[in-house]
């Protein structure tokens, strides 16, 4: 049987649920015409269902579920011979009245009747004969015990079965199903094996652990007596022979062989546990070793039973993993915004052989200076893994700011990744163990016949010209005061979206940058419409230039509608080089301190999108405080002066809202966070100037 490394714990319980079997109590038997009396019947007893071995026996409550390490065929079931297998009966009746321990004795029934049935008979003066009892009613108990007559043979159970029968009424047979449900007599173990340590393993370790609490086994117990060193853990140094031929295997032995003169028994009561094998890099003594390979397999141990098992040459140990055969990427629908400004996007990848562990690398790609090309930024690529298993990593992925789901440990296939909106990126993989990593895996589109998991959307993948990288992005469409219709069935009372329209996109490097929304002059069903009363739109503008656009490309971008032949009178944009930058200082601090150089906004261009971070000194808002922010206009040239100073916050995030904070004697306008969700929104600074003319300029705040 193929062995399989780190087999999964739930599959292990299964397994020994099964094996406790059902029907050890059988109901009461009643039947014939005789009632009460106090004299004797001859009474026939059955033992049912026992199969004609110990392997078969196991394999029946297995329930399909593949073990490789249990019991073979320990005893000769229809004897009381050379196994030392011995059938006793016992029984009790409900007016106290009992019986002396019965030896007794399986004969093979006859007919041809399938599977292991058998006929009982008492032995006396080594003659058999059917078994008699006082007319009652008898609860019957019938053991089979390992090594009967020695000191502590009642301790010793390795089958049971238990019925009733009814004597007053005429029942003439009582009937046992036998099983091991139940009976924790200890059995011995003793395995070999071999293992290749290629220079790199210096010791290892092979223990039986509990399969439900992974804690190691160390003592059993027989019956009532205390409890014994079970010998079931052991640890060993390899010798300077075996290290210097690295092409030898090197052979191992836990326990002894049953019928062994002499040595250590590995003893532990009749259950189901794991066995486990770890090798190191480094000696015993040593406290920086680490795992370089490892085996794992169930043990099921039945009373008082001998397992002796053969594990051959141990595969994985001192071996570097394997790199996964695919990797692909998926965008997860509705995902964008949902934490302000990101994006998930589901990574699932082939499991590997031999790995601790997977390692993701994550690089972030821009256009060419001649916009040509995607080329990666350099430095930017970025490894997360375990650092506990490969401390070359840049960062753990548990507690990496790009996790939003899912895990890098071995037995991992997929995760998911938070990343910024407005960004290309791509990914690749690798697996690793403490003997090393494997090649990486290049992210790679799945074929169309593969199925897409639930939520998502697949994320193409070009390794031709590595166009194609991982890009979400947000555009939003500032109607200027305009009514817009997606599906074009206007209806004046009913627009879709009136100030803002937020649309996600995907962007891949081809031969033309994808169109922006084209709404149509004139209202066409399932066609985007957009007007302004009775003015048609004519263009969408770009915020920050003022210059008319009709493409995007990775970025986030802010375009406004245009309508009629100019902006002129017909667009409501306001000039941001009204009031002059220099004048204009953003600060966010926790409220009770001033801002620091690190936290200060000073003399940006108009339009400048400004990262505040929402929540100050901690993870989250529970425990952080909120960020104020401050927004001070005070001339820099004694030339210029302001007054009715005062900041508009729009937002757009959900829905379209505005909220106005005049400024205080000094000119400035304080914002507190929290009354904000995490979003990009704009910052409209307006005041008047010496002439009394209104003046504004305009920033963007990603609130992070």
């Amino acid at each position: 049987m193929t062995k399989k490394m780190f087999k999964g714990l739930a599959l292990l319980t299964l397994a020994f649920t099964a094996l406790v079997f059902a029907g050890c109590a059988n109901a009461l038997i009643t039947g014939g015409n005789v009632s009460g009396g106090t004299g004797t019947n001859t009474l026939a007893i059955e033992a049912n269902n026992i199969p004609s071995n110990y392997a078969q026996m196991i394999e029946d409550a297995q329930n399909g579920v593949g073990r490789a390490i249990y019991t073979g065929n320990p005893y000769n079931l229809n004897s009381n011979d050379e196994n030392g297998i011995t059938w006793i009966l016992s029984g009790v009746a409900p007016n106290g009245e009992t019986f002396d321990d019965k030896v007794v004795v399986l004969a093979n029934k006859t007919g041809g009747v399938s599977g292991y049935n058998a006929v009982l008979k008492e032995v006396v003066d080594e003659v058999q004969k059917d078994v008699t009892l006082t007319a009652n009613v008898w609860q019957l108990t019938l053991t089979a015990y390992k090594a009967y007559g020695t000191e502590k043979s009642h301790d010793q159970p390795v089958l049971r079965g238990i019925t009733s029968v009814d004597l007053k009424n005429g029942s003439t047979t009582a009937t046992f199903n036998v099983s091991t449900k139940n009976l924790t007599t200890p059995g011995t173990v003793h395995m070999t094996g071999y293992f290749y340590h290629n220079g790199i393993v210096k010791s290892y370790e092979i223990g039986i652990y509990n399969a439900y609490t992974l804690e190691k086994i160390t003592t059993y117990t027989l019956g009532s007596a205390s409890p014994a060193a079970s010998n079931a853990f052991k640890e060993v140094d390899l010798t300077a022979a075996q290290i210097s031929n690295e092409d030898d295997p090197v052979s191992f032995e836990f326990g002894i062989a049953e019928n062994a003169g002499s040595g250590t028994k590995v003893t532990v009561n009749a259950g189901a546990y794991l066995v486990r094998f770890l090798a190191y890099n480094g000696t015993i003594d040593d406290s920086t070793r680490k795992i370089v390979g490892a085996f794992q397999d169930s043990l099921v141990v039945d009373p008082g039973v001998h397992v002796d098992k053969e594990l051959g040459t141990l595969s994985g140990i001192s071996s570097i993993p394997s790199a996964p055969a695919k990797l692909y990427a998926y965008y997860v629908d509705g995902s964008e915004d949902v934490d302000g400004g990101y994006y998930n996007a589901k990574l699932v990848w082939d499991a590997s052989s031999y790995q601790t562990c997977y390692e993701i690398e994550l690089t972030e790609y821009q256009l060419s200076t001649d916009g040509t090309a995607v080329e990666a930024v350099t430095d930017s690529a970025k490894v997360y893994g375990l650092t506990a298993v490969n401390d070359t990593v840049d960062e753990d992925f548990a507690g990496a700011e790009i996790r939003y789901d899912g895990n890098v440990m071995s037995t991992s296939t997929s995760c998911t990744l938070k990343l910024p909106l407005g960004h290309l990126y791509d990914v690749r993989i690798r697996a690793a163990n403490y003997v090393g990593q494997s090649e990486w895996t290049s992210r790679t589109k799945p074929a169309a016949s593969l199925a897409v998991p639930d939520g998502t959307t697949v994320a193409d993948a070009d390794t031709d010209n590595g166009t194609k990288r991982l890009s979400r992005l947000r555009i939003t469409y500032n109607l200027n005061g305009g009514s817009l219709w997606l599906d074009g069935s206007q209806n004046a009372s009913d627009p879709d979206y009136t100030n803002t329209y937020i649309n996600y996109q995907t962007w891949y490097k081809t031969d033309n940058d994808p169109a922006l929304l084209t709404p149509l002059t004139t209202a066409t069903s399932g066609k985007p419409y957009l007007t302004k009363g009775a003015t048609k739109w004519a263009a969408w503008v770009e915020n920050s230039t003022a210059t008319t656009v009709t493409t995007y490309s990775y970025k986030n971008m802010i375009v406004t509608a245009s309508f009629g032949d100019t902006i002129g009178a017909d667009v409501n944009l306001t000039k941001y080089e009204d009031i002059d930058k220099a004048d204009v200082t953003i600060s966010y601090s926790d409220g009770t301190t001033d801002p620091t150089a690190a936290q200060t906004f000073t003399n940006k261009v108009a339009n400048s999108t400004l990262d505040i971070i929402k929540w100050l000194a901690a993870d989250d808002s529970d425990t952080a405080t909120a960020a104020v922010i401050k927004v001070k206009l005070e001339p820099a040239a004694a030339t210029r002066s302001y007054t009715d100073i005062a900041c508009e916050v729009i937002t757009f995030n959900g829905q379209y809202g505005s909220t106005k904070y005049d400024a205080d004697e000094d000119g400035v306008c304080t914002i507190n966070s929290s009354s904000y969700d995490t979003q990009v929104m704009e910052f409209h600074i307006t005041a008047k100037n010496a002439d009394n003319k209104p003046v504004s300029i305009v920033y963007y705040v990603n609130l992070k």
